[in-house]
């Protein structure tokens, strides 16, 4: 492949530039300063809220980077319609000795509490301290006369677990944040209006103060960013609430936008991003996600154009320029450019290095990732590439070594997503059969199998489980892949079976699209094929063939899951086993569909003409055995023109 000859000299010494060898990948984090991020309060002092309004100014285009090749016009946006998700709800918050922020006036407040010890009103906005036994003090926050939020600090600590059960908190509802250059740690109840101020001490967790406000959308919107990584339920329940408190917060539709579109639900994403648009244009993350979905949904050049646009405008920040030129990479990878694919994964190296060492915090670790992303694609562009064995393996060794190690880097400190590791197992396994080499894959599998199965043990979230089901399923279908082509067969069935059993298990609404089919029904193919071709039970075949019918045989899948040729050859054998088993109907159904597939590619995309001799002698066999002579001699015929004539007997591909 020429492209390669152009770009692999670049890619290797990439690794040295950057600095990224085993040792300086941890000097290197060392190095980097921990960002400052602003928490709420929960002593009495409110925060400040400031609404910056946007300059209408121009996007400023960074003239320095150069259009993406793959890059054609356009010039319509899809608009999706608009779903109401949240639904009606009613929020109490909790009372503190009768008082109730949000409904308790002043003149309550000082007939439960007494006279104030100390009154501070600043611009309309009371702030009191109460002594109240048995703790130590009680300030509470009024606005305009009514009780704003009441905050108690507790006589002495009191174990979290006790504390919560005597509130009776569901420990299920509280959302834990740590407190930045503190030592204490905040758990919200957003449902309830309760904060809770804990550290933890010779391993037990004490609270010292508790904060009761009133309902604030701001504290679901908190709460299910948050979560967002890794609870998806309980992230998109408290971010539809959230919305419900306030319509126009953008950023509300933008989380559940995110939620959405890591549990598989493209059609919730692109209808929640549609609203994002309409309340913030500007918020080019979010924009940068319509791209990634786009592409999902066959808008392949809207997404590549979005993106670019993200990429190239100079008001945007370093990481999410980063990030733009990565989604960019895929895009165009995808679409068959080769070297703007590299030259673009070399870039968000090179904007991520530069943004993980400038930032800190989370923006550091999303740096991070944009690397860890990058260094994971191009070993997979190298797998691709036409090169001698030994230098192709020494270079993928290198850029997934060095994407492990960043990822080391950010479980270390638990900053890591849910996935992380789940899909650098799930990489290794692609590119393994993206080279084509005999590789025995147990060990990638196991190791795979187990650490997802430990995230489904230790998660009670049903949407997140689901996803993570369907990644296990989609990697053991990879692995079932590697074992058949080793010659494993019984192995290839046991991945096969156990991916199939995955994917259904996860409910995922990707099986209602095409590559959702294809990937489903090419399990369960593979295991049917592996049972009927390697074992010779047909009994068995058909099993998993009638599981992959409803899926290979939708509109569009002949040029999904295979092209067209293969297509044809994969419904003759189907054909072959049903035959066998009983079911003359259905297998003479498929071996006619499946010869009008093969004709077809053969005509069109220049299929090998050759591969119609089988499925021309097994309908010769066909219609023999159901007394159709003229047709059964045409398709013998047929058949000896394209093999030697010894060779015609009825057989399966």
């Amino acid at each position: 492949m020429v492209p390669w000859k152009r770009c692999f000299p670049v890619l290797v010494p990439l690794l040295l530039v950057l600095g990224f060898q085993p040792g300086e990948v941890v000097a290197w984090q060392q190095a980097v300063a921990p960002a400052k991020q602003e928490s709420p309060s929960v002593s009495g002092k409110k925060p400040t809220v400031s609404v910056l309004v946007r300059d209408p100014e121009a996007v400023q285009e960074d003239k320095q980077v150069t259009p993406a090749s793959a890059e054609e016009p356009v010039d319509v946006e899809l608009e999706l319609g608009e779903d109401d998700v949240a639904a009606e709800i009613t929020l109490q918050a909790t009372s503190f000795s009768g008082l109730t922020p949000g409904v308790s006036k002043i003149d309550q407040v000082q007939q439960e509490l007494g006279d104030p010890t100390s009154s501070l009103d600043q611009s309309g906005t009371l702030v009191q301290t109460y002594m109240v036994e048995p703790y130590d003090r009680v300030g509470v926050v009024l606005r305009e006369g009514l009780l704003e939020s009441i905050h108690v600090q507790l006589d002495g600590p009191v174990q979290l677990d006790e504390f919560c059960r005597q509130l009776e908190l569901p420990s299920e509802e509280g959302v834990d944040f740590p407190m930045t250059d503190t030592q204490f740690l905040e758990r919200l109840y957003p449902e309830r209006g309760v904060s809770l101020l804990y550290r933890a001490e010779d391993d037990s967790l004490l609270v010292d103060q508790v904060d009761i406000h009133r309902i604030r959308q701001r504290d679901f919107q908190r709460a299910a960013m948050q979560l967002e990584q890794d609870q998806y339920s309980r992230a998109l329940k408290l971010v539809r609430i959230s919305q419900q408190l306030n319509p126009e917060e953008a950023e509300s539709f933008a989380v559940e936008a995110r939620v959405a579109a890591r549990a598989g639900q493209t059609a919730l994403a692109l209808n929640a991003l549609t609203r994002v648009r309409r309340l913030d244009p500007d918020d080019n993350e979010s924009r940068l996600l319509q791209a990634r979905l786009w592409a999902q949904t066959s808008r392949r050049q809207m997404a590549i154009k979005q993106a670019r646009e993200i990429r190239n405008n100079s008001q945007v920040d370093s990481l999410l320029r980063a990030q733009a030129t990565l989604v960019l990479a895929d895009l165009v990878g995808e679409a068959g450019n080769v070297d703007a694919s590299l030259q673009y994964y070399n870039e968000a190296i090179d904007r991520a290095t530069m943004a993980a060492k400038e930032t800190g915090g989370s923006e550091r670790d999303a740096g991070i990732l944009v690397l860890i992303e990058a260094h994971r694609s191009v070993a997979r562009e190298i797998a691709h590439g036409d090169w001698k064995k030994g230098e192709k393996l020494e270079a993928i060794g290198r850029w997934l070594d060095v994407a492990d190690q960043l990822a080391a880097q950010l479980q270390s400190r638990q900053a890591a997503p849910l996935l992380l590791e789940l899909e650098g197992l799930a990489t290794r396994l692609e590119i393994q059969l993206d080279l084509k080499e005999k590789y025995d894959e147990t060990a990638v599998a196991r190791q795979l199998v187990e650490h997802a199965e430990l995230l489904i043990e230790q998660s009670s979230d049903a949407l997140t489980n689901k996803e993570v089901h369907w990644r296990i399923g989609q990697a053991l279908f990879t692995a079932a892949q590697l074992a058949r082509q080793r010659g494993a067969h019984e192995q290839a069935i046991a991945h096969g079976a156990a991916a199939y059993h995955h994917l259904q298990a996860s409910h995922s609404p990707r099986q209602d699209g095409l590559d959702g089919k294809a990937l489903v029904g090419g399990v369960t193919f593979l295991v049917g094929s592996e049972q009927a071709v390697s074992l010779q039970d047909h009994e068995k075949a058909v099993l998993w063939y009638e599981r992959a019918l409803p899926y290979v045989g939708q509109p569009g899948m002949e040029k999904t899951w295979t092209s067209q040729g293969w297509h044809g050859e994969r419904l003759v054998s189907m054909g072959l086993s049903f035959w066998k088993t009983g079911d003359r109907k259905r297998g003479l159904e498929l071996t006619e569909q499946g010869i009008t597939w093969i004709e077809k590619a053969v005509e069109e995309d220049q299929f090998p003409r050759r591969y119609l001799a089988v499925p021309y002698g097994n309908m010769a066999v066909m219609y023999r055995a159901l007394g159709r002579e003229d047709q059964a001699r045409l398709m013998a015929q047929r058949s000896a023109r394209l093999r030697p004539e010894d060779d015609a007997h009825l057989e399966r591909r």
